[in-house]
């Protein structure tokens, strides 16, 4: 067998793997990852079946969806010029009365979703929202402040504040970096934040805002004293606070 007929060969079986492999991409089966929020069982039942009809893998989850007040929505991660599946979904939920307000393209909140066959569906009864949209704000943003760092931004240095879940917290200066920390007990009751310093109780305002910058949110918490300039108490702990959880990209 002589050289061009070796390399004609070569060439021919690169491109039967080429095939197999698109064959095997584009057969790939797509799975939606359900959750719902006071939505009927049978209605969920129903959305089901209809998505399993359009060839669609679908596991149904019970924990709720991470943001209730966006209403109904999707975090689709396939390229812009992908979306059959998206097209597929967002008919087949419609034909059941539910309709998509957002379409995020990588996370919302603490849900992601890395493999490109994955998609999640997140599906909320318009109807069941009988709370505030400022209440339905807490709920949505409830966060857990032993997950967070602080940082400072208005003081002459940079602090770091960390709380515990022992109910102990810890300030850290940073810039200029030091090795001092001061160590003392806090106590959250819903939006206000005590600390028990020498003495003397420091309350602090946990205030939560979303900030919008083109597709990404993101949730800023600040944590600003009312009350350390009448106790006479200066920086680090009458500095203001702010920590910046990514929510929507």
């Amino acid at each position: 067998m002589n050289a061009n007929v070796c390399a004609k060969l070569q060439c021919i079986t690169l491109w039967l793997l080429l095939i197999l492999i698109t064959l095997m991409t584009g057969c790939a089966t797509n799975t939606i990852y359900l959750h719902t929020y006071d939505i009927e069982q049978e209605d969920i039942d129903k959305i089901v079946t209809s998505l399993k009809e359009q060839k669609f893998e679908v596991e149904v989850l019970d924990r709720n969806p991470p943001i209730l007040i966006l209403g109904s929505f999707i975090i689709y991660s396939r390229d812009s010029d992908d979306n059959g599946p998206l097209v597929k979904i967002l008919d087949t939920i419609g034909e059941h009365g539910y309709h998509i307000n957002l379409i995020a393209k990588n996370r919302v909140r603490n849900h992601y979703y890395t493999k490109k066959t994955n998609i999640g569906l997140y599906l909320i009864n318009p109807l069941a929202n009988l709370l505030t949209a400022q209440q339905q704000l807490g709920i949505d943003a409830a966060v857990n402040l032993t997950d967070m760092v602080f940082s400072s931004v208005n003081c002459t240095s940079l602090f770091s504040l960390e709380f515990r879940k022992d109910n102990t917290a810890v300030i850290r200066q940073t810039i200029p970096n030091s090795n001092d920390m001061v160590t003392f007990k806090w106590l959250q009751a819903e939006d206000t934040i005590s600390m028990n310093v020498d003495g003397k109780e420091i309350k602090y305002n946990l205030e939560k805002n979303y900030k919008r910058s083109g597709n990404r949110t993101d949730l800023l918490l600040t944590l600003a004293t009312g009350n350390a300039v009448t106790l006479g108490i200066t920086e680090p702990f009458a500095c203001k606070y702010e920590s910046k959880i990514h929510l929507i990209d």
